[in-house]
């Protein structure tokens, strides 16, 4: 859990291996760290949500709920609505948070931005834009909504849509990611690590730690590694190389 590998493909995994997984005591400690995180999470405002957040996921988990993630095979799913709570955006307007039994909205994690789209209610009295998807504890996956129109209820049936080109301009930043660390390992060498990274449909950012002279001349040469084996079609490259002029590193 401390390093998001999910259960079911660390029992996989081993399984393969002949390798045994104490499920049981898996749980315990996973038990015994929601319990210290609410210690943490005790004040007001968002730490108070926070902890409210771990208790619905108690509750979901209890009551074999807990959201289904099916993003990565479908960009469109009908759910049902297991929570709603009112909430504020930034500038003032009304937001409407929401879990769902099922879900093709993939939540922020690993420095990717969440999904946007579209839900609306099978009986048609429902409709709101999905400006974000967080995950604010690891079980559940959170869609924040602006109603368009009606009010959404627990219990109401709906159909979610992932908004695909955005989508696929998340995922080709995110290969880009892969392919840039690709890149600088194979000019700086294996010792590069990657530090941090920001992915969303506008842009890319990618932090990596690095300690030999030269660096400049040797990133030079990995972007242009990047762009041959990139797509000629975009301009997120030279962005990037822009982004760091203006940092002034060369």
């Amino acid at each position: 859990d401390t390093f998001g590998f999910p259960l079911d493909l660390t029992r996989t995994i081993c399984e393969e291996r002949g390798i045994s997984v104490d499920e049981k005591g898996f749980e315990t400690h996973m038990e015994k760290q929601r319990e210290e995180s609410r210690k943490h999470w005790k004040g007001t405002g968002d730490q108070v949500l926070a902890a409210e957040w771990y208790q619905l996921s108690d509750q979901l988990k209890k009551a074999g709920k807990l959201p289904e993630f099916v993003g990565y095979e479908h960009l469109e799913a009908t759910g049902e609505t297991l929570a709603v709570i009112p909430s504020q955006a930034e500038d003032g307007s009304l937001l409407t948070l929401a879990v769902f039994s099922k879900t093709p909205f993939y939540g922020e994690s690993g420095g990717q931005t969440g999904d946007r789209g579209r839900v609306r209610s099978e009986k048609g009295d429902f409709e709101g834009e999905v400006l974000d998807v967080q995950r604010p504890v690891p079980e559940l996956i959170v869609a924040h909504l602006k109603p368009k129109r009606g009010i959404l209820k627990v219990g109401d049936r709906v159909v979610q849509t992932v908004e695909s080109d955005t989508r696929a301009l998340t995922a080709r930043n995110h290969t880009a990611t892969h392919m840039l660390q690709w890149a600088l390992r194979s000019v700086l060498g294996n010792h590069v690590k990657q530090a941090g990274s920001l992915v969303t449909p506008e842009l890319l950012r990618f932090d990596f730690s690095h300690r030999i002279r030269g660096f400049l001349s040797h990133l030079l040469w990995g972007a242009s590694i990047f762009e041959k084996r990139g797509d000629h079609q975009n301009d997120r490259l030279s962005k990037c190389l822009l982004s760091l002029r203006f940092d002034g590193l060369f």
